[in-house]
């Protein structure tokens, strides 16, 4: 039971064909059942609006009422196919009590006027049962078992007297304290009772009686009866009589229905409704959904009023239910309309439109604001006008529609233009402000059409801007369809993507496709979970998404808006069958100016959402705050995400089943639409639901079994899967057959009122009693076994056929003889009731013999019905047939009179030839019309017509063998043509072997392969193929095509072997490939070597590689590479990874995990040393301002030994133009524009980065090798992995400055007077040099932090105290420090004070040499400038774009987040408060953010700073009190995460300071000051904006050198930052910070833009004043 009061939405369409399906109370609410479940609807509100849900199970509501009884309305009794009744509490939305009686579907549901805690039940096989809830006592009765009751009523002056209308047109009278007696049988209709009401005769409707009496002596009771046959009867209860009978007028408003509407009348159905205020005025339905008010009194011909319609409100197909409440009723059509009809002025109040099927698809018009469209399983079309005055005001379109709608498009430039797609595979579009009659497509999908996107028409040699309609089928293809050129073929584009792209094995089946807003770029989804962008407008291909493993559901494009940051324009949602939402910034593939010439490999997506527990099917972007997406799953839920966080919103629980769709209102910021299998689709705000995330207990809904075979009627065929609640229900059913089969009647206590001492014990027998009736039956058939055994003992053997043995009695045909009759669970529990069993079996076992055998046979049909007709009427008609025989025997008789038919049929058999063939014609229509083909197919035969019989046979499918083997008397072209039939009929029964056996007895085998083919039997299909036909018969060809299309969703190796026997092995790679795992790339590289198809296997080796550095394999990738030469570059690659891998970790950079991992070398030990460049050979000089020593491996550097393992190994030839060539090959397949997601992945791309920067080094392109290298640098820097860029930083540069110096040395700038520093007309491989220089410094500051004081290490350069042990670094800067200030201590215990002081010196003295050397290095002028200007072009563009924008989202936050606030943790000295982030509005400007803390940020996502390798956290310095910092971890260590820790100092006690750090906490602790700071920059932003300024900026920044604009150098004021406090809290640090720290500040100061940035270095610069 769900509560999803307040949610607008379109309910589900009330259950067709019950009368009692709908209800209403006097408070204004109307309870209908849909499906299996009930909607309670407040119509006393102005919008009607959902209050509550019930849920029936699994079984369809037949049947809903309120409680009669004052003071207990919200109590309502439901009833369902499956014969369950239950009681529910609707205020609470909690089923109260139970019972099962029914064995069939209950039709009739009410409550007793007699008592008002009793309910009355009756189903579709004629019982009646009585149920008083509250004690759980039950009667049962049956008045009339051939009986089938549609309704129920019950005198409210007479409570005692029950009318039930039978589906026959009879209407019982029966009296409940008689246990059912019939009173009075009401006879007059001609169909079924479809609704019966009382009334009172008097004048005064509110005239009742207290006693039954009174009531009888004062009034007489009326009844009203609607029927099927159009006419409503007035009976007079007292005497039987008919008073008054009411014929339905023809359509009286004329019929509005669709084409076909109500078949002619036989969907007719009469609902009656008796207004207690009005006793003399009835209300029913008529033809094509017209309600008629009719009045008693009125003595004219036109006794009724008809209910107005207005404004297009009104029912348009019959009515089934009509609840009346003071002076409005309300109706449910099956036009799928619910009513409210105001009486006073007999017109609707409103119109509620609902739904017949799933919402498989929604799309709000971009032209028309608030114009949804909706496509549902009904086969019709909603267009919801949002935005009218009218709540619900719907269009619905169904011509042309046959089947469910399943995709709907709009026309993103013609307004009114709407696309739409049905499981049928047919295309349309309609007009829907012009015209209902839709345009179809000439070319349709084989199967459903699961998408539709609007997009330009594009050609291999060139398309035009004329928009195209896409769709994307089921079976995997997308057609072109020309807008107004829809009669011709559509375009099959997976030819153009062939041809343009070049590829030769077969494409994937796509599953979605959607193009960009503007045209430029369509996103197209594969069964395989990959995704390829392509350009218009020949569609080549940009980039390839691989981060999916199952087919793709639902592909959606950022919307593009003037308020939107440009960047958004390349993301791309994407979602599944898994659970996953992935977001995916293609910028590097389709944002550049120039698209790049191979495409680019995304393997890891750019943002992604976790939370939904089941398939994400539906996506959509909000319009409103950029980057908010909401995604629909099966998991019964629908999602927002904020994905630029990756954080969950808010969760939408009010559906009752799976969401399917899902809308971003265009009108609303805070409103979502959702449309699931529920039926419905609901309207609510994200704001004000209860949770943030999906349910964390979801279980993905199973399968329902299915159903072997079609039920003829599906009303006899109850759903037996109930709840725990039935099974004692289900037993007593059990014990009811049983005791029928016993005893040859109804047992009493079926009929009886049981008394029962609990709810649990009701309705059912004991166990015990169960059993002796059991073991009663078993010995009695016993006994009659041992007879029979005995008698065929000593009686005479003679044959028996199974015609013998009728009806598995057990009877034999024959002078005495007895069959056995074997033990079995049939024979003691009967199949079902019989009415001609008169015997007891007991009484039939003390006379020693069983009724069933004494059974005589039953006589066949015969073949001549109307003839033993005839013959058997009256004596006098017998006498006259001897009369007309003997006057045709004289020939008295005229030409008119005709022997064997009309009236003389019967003397066919005595007359002539001609007449005895008249008879059997008509004798042969008669067994048609009845359904006995059989029958006539003899007489045809009996007449020698073979051909006749043998056509009628084939018609009417009861072709046999036996019909099959006579033809080839007819002639064989009639066997041939009957052969044939037979098979088809074989293969529509699912035999199809056996059809396959009689096609080829046709010799036809073309047609048996493709009977098997279209079966799905294709390893059958293929075995006839190959031994009937010849090798290269195309059938065979395309039986192994579809074979592999059905395998290769899930058995890939299936696929690939059907793909080489069609000599296609390009094929086979390409589906082996999709898998994904590394032995299945394995196989797919060496069959595309074997192919010659060197593209796909550059492709597929590739990811090979990439695959075994992930997992460490470097030998099982070395054996597959070594065979190809085209393959080197990723040879290469492999042996750079291995060796990369292996020095990270002797360096102490991984964790333990990977030293598991490692093993020897494959290569083993190498020759003498080859001759390499200056720059990779090994050198003794070192750095003595390096803070590490060098990574030498067997006395080479890193990359002198990569090259001679390259060399040696794999055969690697030292010529610049290979090189370059290897290069190339090996950066294009692999880039990548997302971040990767673990640190395998990480070192992967490192790996191919550096091995890329070797290649072009060697091959003398310096600037393209050294940028490689700063890219991977950047990428562990920007991932937050010190440690790791660290020890690349130190196998890429040995010795420090000294190899930066020699890399300027190579490139002709030897002479440079500060290293750091470049003038302003430098070329760009200086750029990147002091790019690459930079980050090493970055480094070194790094080293100095977490290692604390240094020491000599006896070589003669200073050595990192802590760096021989990483397992030092604590998880906080704070014990960073104390652990380095304490080892210091320890060292100098045992040194003498002169000593000590020495070596104190030269400890600062080369910190400060390493200070400067950072200092000149990283703070460039035109860096700080680049950020500055970049930071306020964002500013200024989303202020001058969007303000309105991010108000909205702003406001929308602070209701759908809870603020986040963490407590003070007050210390003895002073009282630190930690301003999480969390507190303040997330969409306050990012500037704010980095005035709090001021780290590095790359895009939006917060990066660490300085960390360590245990904790890669973030540190951030207070701008307003310099002695505090921030060490932010994943998890909290001692502490909690994000607190702040205070570094030890010697002067931080000062009562300055703590003055101070008093009031920086007040201000920021303070919620109000933060808001008033944040809107008053945001004023500044808006009001003080000139025209000329962001030009002014833009010039600015393009006046700055490209180099620095476009390399990712860190921000220098935030490492000025940083050299700050480092230099304030080290020892001795007076001295540092007059040598450094000054220079420092100053460059600062002069250099921040942001205020917080200048009031940190400015207070830095007070305190070293004073």
């Amino acid at each position: 039971m769900n509560n999803v009061e307040g949610v607008i939405m379109l309910p589900p369409s009330p259950n067709w064909y019950f009368g009692s399906v709908a209800d209403t109370t006097k408070a204004g609410v109307f309870v209908f059942g849909a499906k299996n479940y009930v909607y309670l609807l407040d119509i006393s509100r102005p919008i009607p609006t959902v209050t509550g849900c019930l849920s029936c199970g699994c079984a369809r509501v037949t049947g809903c009422v309120f409680s009669p009884k004052p003071g207990q309305e919200r109590l309502c009794v439901t009833s369902g196919d499956n014969g369950v009744v239950q009681v529910w509490d609707t205020t609470s939305l909690t089923c109260l009590q139970t019972q099962g009686q029914h064995k069939s579907p209950v039709a009739a549901l009410l409550w007793s006027p007699s008592d008002e805690d009793t309910v009355l039940s009756a189903d579709q096989n004629g019982v009646i049962v009585q149920w008083h809830y509250p004690t759980g006592d039950v009667r049962t009765f049956c008045p009339d078992p051939e009986g089938n009751i549609v309704s129920l009523a019950c005198s409210s002056l007479q409570p005692y007297l029950l009318a039930a209308g039978f589906k026959s047109g009879t209407i019982l009278l029966l009296d409940l304290k008689q246990d059912g007696n019939i009173v009075c049988t009401l006879r007059g209709h001609r169909d079924e009772v479809q609704s019966i009401v009382w009334m009172s005769a008097a004048t005064d409707g509110n005239c009742t009686s207290s006693n039954e009496s009174s009531a009888d002596e004062h009034h007489h009771q009326l009844l009203a009866s609607g029927s099927k046959d159009r006419t409503i009867r007035i009976w007079d209860s007292t005497t039987g009589y008919c008073t008054d009978t009411l014929k339905l007028p023809a359509r009286a408003l004329g019929y509005r229905g669709r084409v076909g509407g109500d078949d002619g009348g036989r969907r007719m159905w009469v609902a009656l409704c008796w207004r207690k205020d009005r006793p003399q005025q009835i209300i029913s339905s008529s033809y094509g959904g017209d309600i008629l008010v009719w009045d008693l009194t009125d003595t004219g011909k036109h006794k009724y009023q008809v209910l107005e319609q207005r404004d297009g409100q009104g029912h348009s197909r019959v009515v089934f239910t009509i609840s009346a409440v003071e002076n409005k009723v309300i109706t449910t059509s099956m036009d799928r309309q619910i009513i409210l009809w105001d009486l006073d002025c007999m017109k609707p109040r409103w119109s509620l439109p609902t739904l017949g099927g799933f919402v498989y698809a929604m799309a709000f018009s971009p032209l028309t604001p608030g114009q949804l469209a909706i496509g549902v399983g009904d086969g019709m079309i909603r267009i919801w006008n949002t935005q009218s005055a009218s709540p619900f005001d719907c269009l619905g379109f169904w011509q042309f529609i046959k089947g469910k709608v399943t995709s709907l498009s709009w026309h993103p430039t013609k307004e009114g233009v709407l696309a739409f797609g049905t499981d049928d595979g047919s295309v349309g579009i309609y007009d829907v402000l012009h015209t209902k009659q839709a345009t179809m497509s000439s070319t349709r999908q084989k199967k459903t059409v699961y998408c539709l996107s609007w997009g330009p028409t594009c050609a291999v040699s060139g398309g035009s801007s004329c928009l195209a309609l896409y769709s994307c089928g089921g079976e995997g293809v997308i057609y072109q369809h020309a807008v107004n050129k829809l009669h011709q073929p559509a375009v099959d584009i997976s030819d153009i993507i062939k041809t343009t792209n070049q590829i030769k094995h077969k494409l994937p089946p796509w599953t979605e496709i959607a193009w960009r807003q503007d045209g430029q770029y369509v996103a197209i989804g594969s069964e395989d979970g990959s995704v390829e962008v392509m350009a218009s407008p020949n569609l080549r291909q940009a980039c390839i998404i691989r981060t999916h493993h199952k087919p793709i559901n639902k592909l959606c494009w950022h919307p593009m808006s003037p308020d939107t940051p440009a960047h958004f324009s390349c993301w791309l949602a994407s979602a599944s069958n898994e659970s996953v939402v992935h977001v995916h910034n293609l910028q590097a593939g389709i944002g550049a100016d120039t698209s790049p010439e191979v495409p680019l490999v995304f393997t890891e997506p750019f943002h992604q959402a976790e939370g939904h527990k089941a398939k994400v099917v539906d996506l959509s972007w909000s319009p409103h705050c950029p980057g908010w997406l909401v995604s629909a799953a099966y998991d019964n839920t629908a999602q927002v995400w904020d994905m630029t966080k990756e954080k969950p919103v808010s969760n939408f629980r009010g559906h009752q089943g799976r969401v399917l769709s899902v809308q971003w209102s265009p009108t609303d910021t805070d409103i979502v639409y959702s449309g699931g299998d529920d039926f419905s689709v609901q309207s609510w705000n994200m704001s004000q639901q209860e949770h943030k995330e999906p349910p964390l207990d979801h279980k993905p809904p199973g399968r329902k079994p299915k159903s072997k075979g079609k039920a003829k009627n599906r009303g006899t065929e109850p759903h037996k899967q109930v709840t725990e609640d039935m099974k004692q229900a289900d037993l007593n059913r059990s014990m009811d057959q049983l005791g029928t089969g016993l005893h040859g009647e109804v047992p009493s206590y079926v009929l009886s009122k049981e008394k029962k001492t609990s709810h649990e014990d009701s309705s059912t027998l004991q166990s015990r009693e169960l059993l002796q009736l059991l073991e009663e039956k078993r010995s009695q058939l016993m006994a009659v076994e041992k007879r029979t055994v005995a008698a065929i003992a000593v009686a005479p053997k003679h044959d028996q056929t199974s015609s013998d043995v009728q009806d598995g009695a057990g009877q034999q045909e024959g002078a005495g003889k007895s069959a056995y009759v074997p033990l079995t669970v049939e024979n003691i529990l009967p199949l079902q009731r019989t009415s001609d069993v008169s015997l007891s079996v007991t009484e039939s076992a003390a006379e020693k013999k069983d009724p069933r055998i004494n059974r005589k046979k039953r006589k066949g049909r015969s073949l001549f019905p109307l003839s033993a007709n005839m013959d058997n009427r009256a004596k006098c008609h017998l006498q006259e047939d001897c009369i007309a025989l003997a006057d045709l025997m004289s020939g008295k008789t005229g030409g008119d009179t005709a022997a064997g038919s009309g009236a003389l049929l019967g003397l066919g058999l005595f007359f002539d030839r001609r007449s005895l063939y008249r008879t059997f014609r008509e004798e042969s229509l008669n067994h048609l019309e009845n359904g006995h083909v059989d029958h006539s197919v003899q007489l045809a035969l009996w007449k020698g017509d073979i051909v006749g019989a043998l056509q009628l046979a084939t018609q009417q499918g009861q072709l046999t063998d036996w019909l099959v083997a006579i033809a080839p008397q007819a002639g064989h072209e009639v066997w041939l043509q009957t052969a044939e039939a037979y098979a088809q009929q074989l293969c529509n029964q699912d035999q199809h072997y056996k059809a396959v056996t009689y096609l080829l007895a046709c010799h036809k085998v073309y047609e048996a392969i493709v009977l098997l083919k279209n079966s799905k039997m294709f390893r059958e299909a293929v075995a006839l193929a190959k031994i009937r036909l010849p090798p290269h018969d195309p059938l065979l060809q395309e039986v192994y095509d579809d074979w592999a299309t059905e395998l290769q969703k899930d058995h890939c190796e299936q696929a690939a072997k059907c793909y080489l026997a069609m000599h296609q092995p390009c094929d086979a790679a390409a589906v082996l490939a999709r898998r994904g795992d590394l032995a299945t790339l394995g196989v797919a590289a060496k069959i595309a070597a074997a192919a010659g198809s060197q593209e796909q296997l550059s492709s597929v080796a590739c990811r090979y590689a990439y695959e075994c550095q992930l997992q460490c394999k470097w030998q099982e990738g070395q054996e597959l590479l070594k065979n190809y030469k085209t393959l080197q570059a990723h040879k290469l690659n492999l042996c750079l990874h291995e060796v990369l891998v292996n020095g990270l970790c002797d360096l102490g950079c991984l964790s333990e995990d990977w030293e598991e991992k490692l093993v020897p070398y494959s290569w083993g030990e190498l020759d003498t040393p080859i001759c390499l460049p200056d720059f990779l050979q090994y050198q003794s000089e070192t750095d003595p301002l390096c803070p590490w020593s060098p990574y030498i491996i067997k006395e080479q550097s890193f990359l002198g030994y990569v090259v001679h393992v390259w060399c040696k190994f794999c055969g690697f030839v030292l010529k610049a133009d290979d090189t370059l060539q290897l290069c190339h090959l090996l950066s294009a397949p692999l880039s990548t524009g997302s971040r990767p997601a673990t640190v395998a992945k990480l070192i992967s791309r490192v790996s191919s980065q550096v091995t890329a920067g070797l290649l072009c080094l060697l091959g003398g392109d310096l600037q393209k090798a050294v940028t490689h290298w700063v890219t991977a640098v950047h990428t562990t820097h920007d991932m937050g992995q010190y440690q790791i860029m660290n020890g690349l930083l130190r196998m890429l540069l040995p010795y420090g400055c000294l190899s930066i110096r020699q890399l300027k040395m190579w490139s002709g700038q030897q002479s440079l007077e500060t290293e750091g520093t470049l003038q302003q007309n430098s070329s760009t491989l200086q750029h990147v040099i002091s790019c690459l220089s930079v980050f090493y410094h970055v480094a070194t500051l790094y080293e100095l932090w977490w290692g604390g004081p240094y020491q000599d290490s006896g070589n003669g350069c200073m050595a990192h105290g802590a760096a021989a042990d990483h397992q030092l670094c604590s998880n906080s800067g704070a014990d960073i420090m104390s652990a380095a200030t304490s080892t210091s201590a320890q060292l100098e215990e045992g040194m003498h004070d002169e000593a000590k002081a020495r070596t104190t010196d030269q400890r600062v003295a080369v910190l400060i040499q390493q200070l400067q050397a950072i200092s000149g290095a990283v703070l460039i002028s035109d860096i700080a400038r680049k950020y500055a200007l970049e930071e306020q072009l964002v500013e200024l563009e989303t202020v001058r774009h969007g303000a309105g924008v991010n108000q909205k989202q702003s406001t929308l936050l602070k209701n759908v987040e809870t603020c986040s606030t963490v407590d003070a943790d007050r210390t003895a000295g002073t009282g630190h408060v930690s301003p999480s982030s969390e507190q303040f509005p997330p969409d306050s400007l990012t500037h704010f953010n980095q005035d709090i803390q001021p780290c590095h940020e790359t895009n939006n996502m917060i990066q660490p700073v300085l960390s360590n390798n245990k904790v890669e956290g973030r540190v951030a310095v207070f701008p307003d009190n310099p002695d505090m910092f921030v060490v932010s971890n994943g998890e909290s260590t001692g502490s909690q995460a994000g607190s702040l820790q205070t570094a030890p100092s010697q002067e931080d006690n000062t009562a300055g300071e703590q003055q101070d750090n008093r009031e920086y906490h007040t201000s920021v602790g303070n919620s109000q000051t933060v808001d008033e700071i944040v809107v008053q920059h945001m004023e500044t932003l808006e009001n003080g904006i000139p025209g000329s300024q962001l030009s002014q900026l833009q010039q600015q920044l393009a006046a700055i050198p490209q180099g620095y604009r476009t390399l990712p150098f860190p921000d220098p004021v935030e490492t000025a930052m940083t050299l700050v406090y480092l230099c304030s809290h080290w020892p001795d640090h007076q001295n540092i910070m007059s040598a450094v720290g000054h220079d420092v500040i100053s460059w600062g100061r002069q250099h921040s833009w942001r205020s917080s940035q200048r009031q940190y270095f400015t207070r830095w610069l007070n305190k070293m004043s004073t």
